[in-house]
């Protein structure tokens, strides 16, 4: 598994093709979340398993030279694992998504889906059928109280419940890979979503650690448990914007780092933020932050079905 991983992610981009030529000084390393979307004809439960579906998938996965898909999906068993083997031979990593933030306070169902979703599918089947690691996408900031939000308001939560939170979410990413090493899978690799301000000590911000040392002990803590970091660098339109976002953890962090740019920041979209004026605007950030980091620093475009759903509306 370890090994796939390694493959998909030293692939050379020059052989992505594609109208936009990503990446293509060094080696590509682009990812991309694939929910289920039930908003959307083109989530991913109605794509997998779609003929042409999973065509029109796999062109924009070679247009945009994405290496990695993050993906939950509803279908049977055997419809996912035709999908990954599919990837597999197209030397995309596939990861199992797991982003559903009720799971803060019913833990006994995350590992549930763990358990179902990643350590039973992947249990004698051929390599190429497997997942080969998991992102963790479980927002505490994004509570907004009622029953899913585990009777959290994160914005009108005192400044130590929302620390206690982030302990709670760091306790968490240790749980699975507890789990995942007592189940024998030591080496499958752990990543996770989080926003940029976590690491703020600045006291004039609405969320901060109450010294550099708490921060420090934290971020310690967590990779620990996590393979690497997606930073969701949201609502920064420059390369500039978003490196000075996510240098402390870049300079600092113990594991991988990556950068996650919304493709849904555009105007017209019910989103806060409308970045990106196109899609070209966010890939030439995208590809000035490639040029400034090298391969050490991936990014990550949420969502692949946004992706999708831009191709069918240029057609």
């Amino acid at each position: 598994m370890r090994a796939l991983l390694s493959l998909a992610l030293a692939a050379i981009c020059v052989s992505c093709g594609g109208s936009y030529k990503p990446c293509h000084l060094h080696p590509c390393d682009r990812g991309s979340w694939f929910w289920s979307d039930p908003r959307s004809a083109y989530g991913s439960n109605d794509v997998v398993g779609s003929v042409s579906g999973q065509a029109l998938a796999f062109d924009q996965i070679k247009s945009w030279g994405i290496q990695r898909i993050y993906g939950w999906y509803d279908a049977d068993a055997e419809v996912v694992a035709s999908w990954n083997a599919a990837l597999y031979g197209r030397g995309i990593a596939s990861l199992l998504l797991l982003g559903q933030n009720r799971w803060f306070c019913h833990r006994d169902q995350l590992f549930a889906q763990l358990e179902k979703r990643l350590l039973s599918f992947n249990e004698n089947r051929p390599a190429a059928q497997r997942f080969v690691g998991i992102h963790i996408d479980l927002e505490p900031h994004s509570l907004r109280g009622g029953p899913d939000a585990c009777g959290y308001d994160w914005d009108n939560e005192p400044l130590e419940q929302k620390r206690a939170l982030l302990s709670y979410l760091a306790n968490l990413f240790s749980e699975v890979r507890a789990r995942l090493d007592d189940a024998g899978a030591k080496t499958l690799p752990i990543y996770a979503s989080l926003p940029v301000w976590f690491d703020n000590v600045v006291t004039s911000a609405r969320f901060h650690w109450q010294s550099p040392m708490a921060r420090d002990d934290w971020f310690a803590t967590v990779a620990q448990a996590l393979k690497g970091v997606t930073l969701m660098a949201y609502c920064r339109d420059s390369q500039a914007e978003v490196r000075r976002s996510v240098d402390w953890e870049v300079d600092n962090f113990k594991g991988e780092v990556r950068i996650g740019l919304n493709l849904h920041e555009r105007p017209g979209a019910k989103n806060e933020c409308h970045t990106w004026t196109s899609n070209q605007h966010l890939l030439s950030v995208a590809e000035q932050l490639e040029a400034h980091h090298g391969p050490s620093v991936g990014i990550d475009l949420q969502s692949f079905t946004r992706l999708l759903e831009d191709y069918q509306d240029r057609r």
